[in-house]
């Protein structure tokens, strides 16, 4: 999937992907009670209910909004999905992880997940959220009020409870099963060639002829050493990276949009690019580094061995704890998963099984 690194000059966008995507993924479920009338998280009215957990039901109104969201929340537009397949799979993986965040909340509410200090935290993060009209606006077309921002925060330590209860310290990997994990996959630690890529962007998506002159001033500035590329970056650049002399990290092919991704994968090192032309405005970039494949040994591998051990150690729990549940899906649409059907390739795979990350509460 492509990574549309200036999604951020649309604040909507960016606001979910930085702050909602997890929540998508892992909450922000409607609490409704059994009349099937959404009484929680988001607005999505008294549409039949679609799932329940327990004595909570999940109105089809919500499932809704949150497939909305998540598809936002990955640089997209609903409306961009066309094909029916593909929006019941987006519907019925967002569903579960509404059902799935569910459990959680059932299993951890009532043992002391939340901090003393919760609500000033709620307070502080909503107080953040709403000083930027934009944002809100935004939420408040999709249903995303402070119920639903209550909640997405109240996943946070939930996840954290589940993680917690499943690596606990007699169940953390040893240097054995790190070394035997190793040793099978391999392959599968083969660091790809990347590169980091700083740009400086001048314009829009307009490009203007007076902003095409300007950062040709300003590429042959830097060719004549009369400037730094890190300055005029500051000076002139036109999205976040400008604090960061353009720095865009770390990055493989297929990455950016193009011609972006096709120029920055054949620049040299330190060398400096044409002036380019994306949908976001023009551009020059240079590639700072470039790492090449390689076979990582034991010592680099083990911290993600680690990390991927621990994280089926939670897939297990939180699936031990969804087939106890009372779980039960409600409408003909969008059926238990055992009884989908398989569906092919739709090409959006991150979009419809986004991965569920346990971090630490913040």
């Amino acid at each position: 999937m492509k990574n549309y690194f200036l999604c951020e000059k649309n604040a909507l966008r960016k606001a979910v992907s930085l702050v909602l995507t997890v929540a998508l993924l892992l909450g922000l479920a409607g609490c409704g009670d059994n009349s099937g009338n959404n009484g929680g998280a988001g607005d999505g009215g008294s549409e039949a209910s679609v799932a329940r957990v327990g004595d909570i039901y999940i109105a089809g109104g919500d499932l809704d909004v949150y497939a909305e969201l998540l598809i936002i929340s990955q640089g997209y537009d609903f409306d961009e999905v066309t094909d029916t397949n593909e929006r019941r799979q987006i519907k019925e993986s967002v569903l579960d992880y509404m059902v799935q965040i569910e459990i959680m909340r059932s299993r951890y509410a009532a043992a002391d997940a939340l901090p003393e200090g919760f609500e000033d935290e709620l307070q502080s993060f909503m107080t953040e959220l709403k000083g930027n009209e934009e944002i809100m606006s935004g939420f408040t077309q999709k249903g995303i009020g402070d119920d639903t921002l209550r909640y997405y925060l109240e996943s946070q330590y939930y996840q954290a409870a589940l993680a917690n209860e499943a690596t606990e310290e007699d169940t953390l990997p040893t240097q054995e099963e790190v070394e035997k994990f190793y040793y099978e996959h391999q392959l599968e630690f083969v660091s790809p060639d990347e590169r980091r890529v700083s740009h400086i962007l001048v314009g829009t998506a307009e490009l203007l002829d007076s902003d095409r002159a300007l950062i040709t001033e300003i590429r042959d500035k830097i060719a004549s050493g009369e400037a730094t590329f890190e300055d005029m970056a500051a000076q002139y650049g036109s999205d976040g990276t400008k604090d960061t002399g353009g720095d865009l990290g770390y990055a493989q092919p297929g990455a950016y949009v193009e011609p972006f991704d096709s120029v920055a994968f054949s620049l040299g090192l330190e060398e400096l690019s044409d002036v380019i032309e994306t949908q976001y405005g023009f551009h020059i970039l240079k590639v700072t580094d470039i790492q090449t494949a390689h076979q990582q040994t034991l010592d680099e591998a083990t911290d993600v061995i680690r990390q991927e051990i621990q994280r089926q150690l939670i897939d297990d729990k939180l699936a031990e704890l969804v087939a106890a549940a009372d779980v039960e899906y409600l409408s003909a649409e969008y059926p238990a998963p055992e009884n989908r059907l398989a569906v092919g390739d739709d090409g959006l795979g991150d979009l419809l099984d986004p991965e569920l990350e346990i971090v630490d509460a913040p």
